[in-house]
């Protein structure tokens, strides 16, 4: 038994840690530049891109490291040879993209990277103090000159370069020097073609400095980052969404399981008879009811007197406010009275489902020969039913059992949105929108955790259900 729980949390390590690996770098391939988000709430990224061009970068710089984004990005990275092994100290995510993009389709390290130079250079004198006194050709000269760094189409350039050559007085020989000379070195750079051999992929090795191993140490201390949106952490968020979420699903799973099981196996014992078409034609009509459509209509129906005030009997949306001074009482009425239509729609929407199939299982062990042989043995049909074909026909359950510890805490997305609950589900729909990146990451992960512990659990149910189920895993 120990053995066999040693081994599946080994392998429920490595699956971890290969999940942990497709979300950092789902993550790190999103849209969005997460260090521009993070300027963006610390001082408004209007007043961020007021600054001149030297005075952002130090400050992107400095939130960089504090963000860690200026690491390479794992342990080691695999590239063509002519690839630079410090192409991650470019920290700007579209300078970086635009770089990758010169290098991969010209090939010329030592030509790029002199290219990306005298841009810089370029930029630094139009915003130095001498120019800002002056009309307004230098602030578009630097503005042509910034959307060089965020481009790589050929045709874009050669627009941007010769919009700059215009645009800048002929008087100012220093600054035209500095054109002409960054003209030259991206003509050299076009001039330049990838060789075959240079296509040959090398490693770099980069070690523990690096984005995913600083990313799982802060993870697995519990530091899941900080929200795009508020600047709040992400733990603290999930954590608020947490607790509305398991109150809803967990006790619809209580309920749906604990109805569905019994009238399972009492559907299964009078197979045919009346009251079995009877309760299988209701199951099927609320399992053809999509769970959103029975939403809209408990609110249509019993949170509004539009169709008499006797149906108004439940709040509209929302879980309802409540004061310090309230007794435990009554919040529990307010929290019961907004809750309760939502648990409704979840356990309805499961419990057809899960009477059907412990049904279907405990019908499959009723015509098993061992059932024959209880009933020759002149057992009585309730010791057969109980004590025999349940435990064996518990097997589908126990796998719906497991599934549902990652349903219960990823939430129900469409029923919190149309009842406003404020649960995963809602927090998950809301981060998508708005690009949350680093929530919607970390809800991924979470789920990842409990789908595995799930079925590590279900593994363990299954022996108890059945004795004849070995633990040990086979040899081959």
């Amino acid at each position: 038994m120990l053995r066999y729980l040693a081994k599946r949390l080994v392998y429920a390590i490595l699956v971890l840690l290969a999940v942990s690996m497709i979300t950092f770098f789902m993550s790190t391939i999103a849209p969005g530049d997460l260090v521009n988000a993070h300027l963006s709430l610390e001082g408004g990224q209007t007043a961020y891109k007021q600054h001149t061009f030297s005075v952002r970068s130090a400050a992107y710089m400095r939130s960089a490291e504090r963000l860690g984004t200026h690491l390479p990005l794992f342990y080691f990275t695999v590239h063509p040879i002519y690839f630079p092994d410090t192409l991650h100290r470019i920290v700007r995510k579209e300078e970086r993209q635009v770089i990758k993009q010169l290098l991969l389709r010209n090939g010329n390290w030592q030509q790029v990277e002199a290219y990306r130079k005298n841009v810089h250079g370029l930029l630094l004198q139009l915003q130095s103090p001498q120019y800002e006194a002056m009309a307004l050709w230098p602030a578009q000269a630097s503005n042509d000159a910034e959307f060089l760094l965020t481009t790589s189409d050929t045709g874009r350039i050669s627009y941007l370069m010769n919009s700059i050559s215009h645009t800048i007085p002929t008087d100012k020989t220093d600054l035209q020097a500095i054109v002409q000379k960054l003209t030259s070195s991206y003509e050299r750079i076009q001039n330049t073609k990838t060789n075959v051999w240079k296509l040959i992929p090398t490693i770099a090795w980069h070690g523990k400095e690096n984005r995913y191993h600083q990313w799982i140490k802060k993870t697995i201390g519990g530091d899941l980052g900080l929200s795009l949106i508020d600047g709040r952490p992400v733990k603290t968020k999930i954590h608020e969404a947490l607790r509305w979420t398991l109150n809803i699903n967990v006790v619809a799973i209580i309920l749906a399981f604990g109805i569905a099981i019994p009238l399972g196996v009492a559907t299964a014992r009078r197979a045919g008879r009346w009251s079995d078409r009877v309760i299988s034609s209701v199951l099927f009509a609320f399992y053809a009811i999509p769970s959103f459509w029975l939403a809209m209509l408990c609110i249509v129906f019993l949170t509004t007197s539009e169709y008499g005030s006797w149906l108004d009997l439940f709040p509209t949306s929302g879980v309802g406010m409540v004061t310090d001074g309230m007794s435990f009482w009554e919040r529990l009425n307010i929290r019961i009275s907004h809750l309760l239509l939502p648990v409704f729609c979840v356990t309805v929407g499961s419990l057809a489902y899960l009477t059907r199939q412990m049904r279907g299982s405990m019908l499959r062990e009723l015509r098993q020969d061992y059932i024959r042989m209880a009933r020759a043995k002149g057992l009585s049909e309730r010791v057969i039913h109980w004590r025999h074909a349940f435990r064996n026909a518990l097997f589908p359950m126990i796998t719906m059992v497991g599934s549902a510890f990652p349903a219960a805490i990823s939430g129900t997305v469409i029923l919190e949105v149309i009842f406003s609950i404020p649960g995963m589900g809602r927090l998950l729909y809301m981060s998508i929108l708005s690009q949350d990146w680093p929530v919607v990451y970390a809800m991924v992960l979470l789920a990842s955790c409990l789908t595995i512990g799930g079925y590590l659990i279900t593994d363990l149910l299954y022996r108890w259900a059945d004795p004849r189920v070995s633990l040990h895993m086979n040899k081959a």
